[in-house]
């Protein structure tokens, strides 16, 4: 059995410490991943280096922070652990810490561009969608901080890893007892509601996102209210309301939209799916992700992101339940299959090995004489 430490932000449920949501997987399956030979431990204080055999570090701990501080910490853990494993948890495919690659074994995202040598473009913010929102809506000179280019790395690239997205996350009744015992002490695995996508649905559209104060997403989404709102039909209201009413009105819903944030993706993409109302959001067939529910005309439906069509691709759905229904269909067999007792088996299985190969790369005497 190997022990991973897991450095993250410490959240916080029914009172009780918990790991940043990134890390949920690891938590609904705790017991899989024994079984797979990786016992899992969390340490919410980075002054203290735990008796492990691996590492874990979640990227957003270092958020804002110097780079000197990351790397020493980085090389704190080098003298101690035999693999480092950083998960970039940022919002974007775009967005990077390519910086710290030399220090590390792994850099696990849950989103990558599939072209890796957009990582070598300069981008406005660092994105390709940012980019593209600053020249289509003329917003003007932006202030922002480059990211390193992964070609200053070259050696490096084959530490990038796909980890998983927001999809793989916690849907249940978040801060309920009855899952804090679950998952938290019992260390079983329920698993979300699917809702069958075929209900009666009385709301069209479901558009309930904010606008935001940051100018380049307000006006993409601004955008897509102003073209919803010229169509006369009967959509979800637009302020924010309590999580149970949210999710109600998914279910009561036929599509969902859903716009860029920071991000490409966001929980409401896989709200919708698990909810039964089809997706549609601003293409994504430039990043590669899992879960993949992202798979345009199959999964969701894709929009250009200068929303020339979103208007059209709307009224096309809703005048096709047939299609509108497959399309759900289809994202929520991916999810099924993710969530089912099989699938967290294999995700366990598969994961516990890469972690393993990763780590042993290194021999450490500290390592070495705690076992």
């Amino acid at each position: 059995m190997k022990k991973l430490i897991v450095f993250t932000r410490r959240s916080s449920l029914l009172r009780r410490p918990v790991p940043s949501r990134v890390f949920f997987p690891y938590v609904l399956c705790s017991r899989a991943l024994e079984n797979a030979g990786l016992s899992v431990s969390y340490s919410y204080d980075t002054t203290r280096m735990p008796k492990a055999d691996i590492a874990a570090v979640e990227g957003k701990l270092f958020y804002r922070k110097p780079i000197e501080e990351t790397i020493r910490f980085l090389a704190r853990l080098r003298s101690e652990y035999q693999g480092i494993h950083w998960f970039d948890n940022r919002d974007s495919a775009g967005n990077t810490q390519f910086e710290v690659l030399p220090h590390i074994d792994a850099y696990w995202k849950g989103q990558y561009y599939k072209d890796l040598s957009n990582y070598d473009k300069s981008f406005i913010h660092n994105r390709m969608h940012s980019d593209f929102f600053v020249r289509h809506y003329d917003l003007g000179e932006q202030i922002y901080e480059q990211d390193k280019e992964l070609r200053a790395f070259e050696d490096e690239r084959e530490k990038l890893k796909l980890s998983w997205n927001f999809g793989f996350g916690n849907f249940l009744e978040w801060g309920s007892l009855r899952e804090t015992i679950q998952i938290y002490l019992l260390k079983c695995a329920p698993t979300p509601a699917f809702i069958d996508a075929g209900i009666p649905r009385e709301i069209d559209i479901h558009c309930r996102f904010g606008i935001g104060t940051e100018p380049v997403y307000s006006r993409h989404r601004i955008h897509f209210k102003r073209i919803i709102e010229k169509m006369d039909l009967v959509t979800s209201g637009e302020s924010i309301v309590p999580r149970a009413q949210f999710l109600d009105e998914i279910r009561r819903s036929k599509i969902v939209v859903s716009p860029f944030g920071w991000g490409e993706l966001c929980y409401r993409d896989f709200e919708a799916v698990l909810n039964g109302a089809c997706l549609v959001k601003p293409t994504v067939d430039h990043i590669k992700t899992w879960p993949d529910i992202f798979r345009a005309e199959e999964t969701y439906v894709s929009v250009r992101w200068d929303l020339a069509d979103l208007a059209q691709t709307i009224r096309d759905l809703l005048n096709d339940d047939k299609r509108r229904l497959a399309i759900v269909d289809a994202g929520q067999a991916e999810l099924r299959e993710l969530f089912s007792a099989r699938g967290l088996i294999d995700f366990s299985l598969g994961h516990a090995s890469k972690m393993l190969q990763s780590g042993g790369q290194h021999t450490n005497p500290k390592v070495t004489a705690h076992r």
